[in-house]
């Protein structure tokens, strides 16, 4: 019978605990790697940038992009209140954005119908899918506002065949701009054209339209030109 020396068993395993203790110190080291090591792979937050630059009858535009992704265009989500009207891509160059950092980075949309009903309405932008605002948000429009119906005076004043001017005060809540004036001219008015004339509280002129109009009875309208003046709220 042979016999085998014990001796041989106990190198053995000392040559395997070794090999155990390597492997967890290996495990070890890769489970307390340092923190930079895995931040690496991972993208930077986003470092927004943007403003709503104009909102009104025309269009909405602005420009917008992450500073740390300046390549990579964003989307923007333009609201009414809170309502969403639109998601646009900023990947626009647009005219006033030429020369700029954000000169592909811009967004237009133009002004949706449904705004253009005589109210004032809300206009925001928000970074896309989040709940950040662009700079200038929000912003307050309103189109096709007036200050009468259009329905028919039910009466009317004469001068009694003399020239006379008859006014209105009004004021408004927000800035804009007058785009229409409206004359009605009564039945049995005598010829000639009429006169309107645009003055601030403080008595100063700022514009002069005159109406060309006929015998006909009826709403006169004039349209605004460049030099119409604005209100200022």
């Amino acid at each position: 019978m042979k016999y085998t020396k014990p001796r041989k068993y106990v190198i053995s395993l000392r040559y395997l605990y070794f090999a155990l203790a390597l492997c967890g110190i290996f495990i070890a080291a890769l489970a307390t790697s340092p923190a930079p090591s895995r931040a690496a792979l991972k993208p930077p937050n986003p470092a927004y940038d943007g403003v709503l630059d104009r909102a009104d009858c025309g269009f909405i535009r602005g420009e917008a992009l992450d500073q740390n992704s300046p390549d990579e265009p964003i989307y923007v989500d333009i609201y009414d209140g809170t309502t969403l009207l639109a998601t646009r891509l900023a990947n626009l160059s647009l005219p006033h954005l030429v020369g700029t950092e954000s000169e592909n980075h811009g967004f237009l949309l133009i002004t949706p119908s449904s705004l253009k009903d005589g109210r004032i309405h809300q206009i925001s932008v928000k970074f896309g899918g989040t709940f950040i605002d662009l700079t200038a948000t929000p912003q307050l429009i309103a189109c096709s506002s007036s200050l009468f119906p259009t329905a028919v005076p039910q009466s009317t004043a004469s001068g009694q065949g003399a020239t006379w001017e008859q006014g209105v005060e009004f004021s408004s809540s927000m800035s804009g701009i007058i785009t229409k004036i409206k004359f009605w001219r009564a039945a049995g008015e005598p010829e000639g054209n009429h006169v309107a004339r645009i003055w601030t509280t403080s008595g100063t002129l700022l514009k002069v339209i005159i109406y060309l109009t006929n015998q006909r009875k009826g709403v006169y309208l004039a349209k605004r030109s460049r030099s119409t003046p604005q209100l200022q709220r």
